[in-house]
């Protein structure tokens, strides 16, 4: 060994080391370059710097050994002197265990072409990065409810979703076929199709299937599949995605099933409803797009020819422009509901009332905003209305105009006259004798008589004049464009007819009626009040009766206008006077019980002395009361007397009950609870013993003040009566909104109750009614005792009528009060009225 010299053994194995050692750096280098991993990785860029400085260093021994070939070095001779053949023989092992390094292909995962230590952080990279993406993959199908499958055709292995395990509720290691079982048996057909199409290679299906879940429930699926084709067009797997759809299959039931309900209810609404298109709001055309039967009817046409047309086609043209306004507030969403009353135009040519209701329908998936209409037929209340109007304004018996609208219309009359200079005239008509014909041949047949007399009256004048019932036996008329020729000619005519068809006859009796009549005249320049032409009217009256009845006077009109108040406030005086001064007389008549006992109760009437020893009936001096604003007055003075008279009886041990009237003037006067206080506080009486009737025909005319009345006299211990009964059309209607302890059945159905079926049938579902009420009926105008038997035999509590009892004086009736009237008790809302 020692003959042959190491050194170039040496230089050769060291430079093959270096030669591998930078090689290894070049691959790390290059693989940290690639993968970016310069600055983050730094044990690849130590480990490639350890083989840098190794390289240099077995690079510069070769360098060194090799030197004095060229030039003279004395350090290469000193290590080629060093070096031994130890030191070359590890060098030779260094060398060839760099080659061997460098040959091998698989290093670490075929080293030369990446490196393990690079491949290895590479793949991490990756595999995070895929884990991400499958969780997040997981999450969005877990968020969509939906999973994706795939199965191989060749091995039948399934690869599944996390959800799509979920959705089928499977074990991880749970093959998916075993849940084909809980599909739907009607189900499974479509399935099949859906997987077996995908299968033969065709287009990508999809179907809605139920399947059962292990709680029992029932999830609606949605399955779509696909085949999955190699490069040779074979089939190699079937893929898809699975989405439970219960949550929206139960979503589109719901407004599947709100859908047929808004149809339904569209289409069998008793009201009419239509739908109208926001296209034609906003060109305000206002176009039908559906329409019901029922608004179909309202208009009388069909409803196939409705869709298109514009509502307003079908609205009377004066209500157009307001149903329009109402409407297009919708559009510019200054409301979010519109309501008018407003006339359809029925196809045959009358109007139909109807209450217009609209409202915007919120759009739906895009569709355009639509506008619904509910139209209510309003016929029957408007026909109500009218009958309550007409009851308002006419007298019941008579179906003639009464005092109030006479009043209304002779002013009208006063007004037209003056714009258009034409004269009229005012006759004021009384009968003579009346009284006579009530108190011998009962109301009945006054009641009768007034009723012909009305008809004869009406007979005979023209259909412009107005002719009104302004009292019991009193009548006005306003003859419009006539002089006093004309009223002269009329008045004349109407005595004729009186003297013709005056006489009255019931069973063997007979009676003869008259009318006397004032007539006063109007004209542009007179400057008179309708209450004015309406005393003149009066005096005018009394003057004709004065000459002996059975007459007409005119009213001379004097300069001394004076003499003409005094005369108009004549009336005024009169009964201020007898309210003052209690002048008044109070007549009772009985109630009698039909059932169980009860106190003596009687029906306090009012009278006014004449000043000749006679006494004067309401009928005669309520109208002027109620002319001249005096009712209240007296209805408080007669509430005065009986709350006085109860506690009177009440100081003496007698138990008594009064019923007295109020007026419709007095109804409305909001004071008339506090006065009916002051006096209970004043008076001590039993409670429930003072009862208040109110006439329907009073009630109606402001029936939120009767029935707020009412409530307040119930709480203060008073009794509320409904008088007159069935007098009117509103009947039925403030029995539903009158709190009431009794109900005074009408005449009209008293009278001849014993041979008139109707009449009985009335009082019995009237019994009835009151009974399911908590109330206690009276019957009036009882007349025999076959009428009191069958009123007892319906359940009828009380009767009362000139068969039990007439009017009487309180010192016939109530003896044990006689003489005992009570002064007024004033109240600050009544001047006039004096304290005690």
């Amino acid at each position: 060994m020692s003959a042959i010299e190491v050194w170039p053994v040496a230089a050769a194995a060291n430079t093959v080391i270096a030669g591998c050692y930078f090689a290894i750096v070049w691959v790390i280098t290059g693989g940290l370059v690639r993968t970016r991993q310069v600055r983050t990785n730094a044990l690849g860029v130590a480990t490639a710097l350890i083989f840098l400085t190794c390289g240099v260093h077995h690079g510069a021994h070769a360098a060194h050994l090799l030197m004095p070939l060229v030039a003279a070095d004395a350090h290469g001779e000193a290590m080629r002197q060093a070096f031994s053949w130890q030191m070359a023989i590890w060098d030779i092992v260094g060398a060839g265990v760099g080659i061997t390094y460098l040959s091998l292909r698989s290093s670490f995962g075929r080293l030369l072409q990446t490196p393990a230590m690079f491949r290895d952080m590479s793949q991490a990279r990756v595999e995070a990065a895929i884990a991400a993406e499958h969780e997040a993959l997981n999450e969005a199908q877990a968020i969509g409810q939906m999973g994706s499958w795939r199965r191989d055709e060749a091995t039948g292995e399934w690869h599944t979703s996390d959800e799509f395990r979920r959705i089928f509720e499977l074990a991880p290691d749970e093959d998916p076929s075993a849940r084909w079982a809980a599909i739907h048996p009607d189900d499974v057909a479509a399935v099949q199709a859906v997987v077996g199409r995908a299968r033969d290679g065709a287009v990508a299906g999809e179907a809605r299937y139920r399947l059962t879940r292990t709680d029992g429930s029932q999830a609606h699926l949605q399955l779509r599949a696909r085949p999955v084709i190699d490069d040779s067009g074979a089939v190699v797997a079937v893929a898809g995605t699975i989405q439970d759809v219960t949550q929206q299959t139960a979503m589109e039931a719901a407004l599947h099933h709100a859908e047929q309900r808004f149809r339904t209810a569209f289409e069998a609404a008793p009201i009419g409803v239509c739908l109208l298109s926001s296209d034609a709001l906003l060109s305000g055309g206002l176009r039908i797009a559906s329409a019901n039967e029922a608004m179909a009817a309202l208009v009388g046409q069909p409803v196939a020819q409705l869709a298109g047309v514009s509502l307003l086609v079908l609205v009377h043209p004066e209500d157009q422009r307001l149903l329009t306004e109402r409407v297009k507030e919708l559009d510019r969403e200054t409301s979010d509901k519109a309501e008018v009353e407003c006339r359809l135009m029925h196809r045959d040519g009358h109007v139909v009332w109807v209450q217009i209701s609209a409202a915007v329908v919120p759009p739906h998936e895009g569709e355009p905003r639509m506008i619904i209409v509910n139209a209510m037929d309003l016929s029957q209340r408007k026909a109500f209305e009218g009958q309550l109007q007409h009851l308002a304004d006419h007298d019941a018996l008579t179906g003639l105009y009464n005092r109030r609208r006479f009043t209304e219309e002779l002013d009208r009359c006063i007004a037209e006259a003056a714009r258009y200079g034409e004269p009229g005239a005012v006759l004021f008509l009384d009968l003579d004798g009346f009284k006579f014909v009530n108190d011998s041949l009962g109301h009945a047949v006054g009641d009768d008589l007034i009723a012909r007399v009305g008809s004869m009256f009406a007979a005979a004048v023209r259909s412009t004049d107005v002719l009104a019932r302004v009292g019991g036996d009193e009548f006005a008329l306003i003859l419009t464009r006539s002089d006093e020729a004309d009223a002269v000619r009329v008045a004349e005519k109407l005595l004729s007819s009186i003297r013709r068809e005056g006489v009255v006859v019931s069973h063997d009796r007979h009676a003869h009626v008259s009318v006397s009549i004032g007539i006063t005249l109007f004209a542009a320049d007179d400057d008179l009040t309708a209450d004015e032409l309406v005393v003149e009217a009066d005096i005018a009256m009394y003057d004709a009766k004065d000459a002996g009845k059975d007459r007409y006077c005119v009213y001379e009109r004097t300069a001394n206008r004076q003499a003409q108040i005094t005369v108009r406030e004549n009336w005024n005086q009169r009964l201020s006077t007898a309210v003052d001064e209690s002048t008044f007389v109070l007549h009772a008549q009985p109630i009698v019980s039909l059932s169980a006992p009860t106190p003596p109760t009687f029906e306090l009437l009012l009278r006014l002395p004449d000043g000749h020893g006679d006494l004067i009936p309401p009928g005669t001096f309520l109208y002027n009361a109620e002319r001249f604003g005096l009712m209240t007055r007296i209805d408080q003075w007669v509430i005065t007397q009986a709350v006085g008279l109860l506690a009177d009886s009440h100081a003496a041990g007698v138990d008594l009950a009064l019923s007295v009237n109020v007026s419709g003037k007095t109804i409305t006067d909001p004071s008339l609870s506090a006065f009916v206080a002051g006096l209970l506080e004043q008076y001590t009486i039993t409670p429930g013993r003072l009862i208040i009737e109110i006439t329907e025909t009073a009630a109606i005319t402001n029936i939120e003040r009767a029935r707020a009345l009412a409530r307040d006299l119930r709480t203060l211990g008073c009794q509320i009566a409904l008088d007159d009964f069935g007098a009117g059309f509103a009947s039925f209607y403030y029995l539903k909104h009158l709190d009431f302890d009794y109900l005074k059945i009408d005449g009209e159905f008293i009278r001849h109750l014993c041979t008139t079926p109707s009449d009985q049938l009335v009082v019995r579902a009237v019994v009835d009614i009151t009974r399911g009420l908590n109330a206690r009926t009276v019957a009036e105008f009882v007349g025999d005792d076959a009428t009191v038997a069958m009123l007892t035999a319906f359940g009828v509590d009380a009767a009362q009528g000139y068969h039990l009892g007439r009017p009487a004086a309180l010192a016939d009736r109530l003896p044990h009060l006689s003489g005992r009237l009570h002064p007024a008790v004033g109240h600050p809302s009544l001047p006039g009225l004096r304290r005690t």
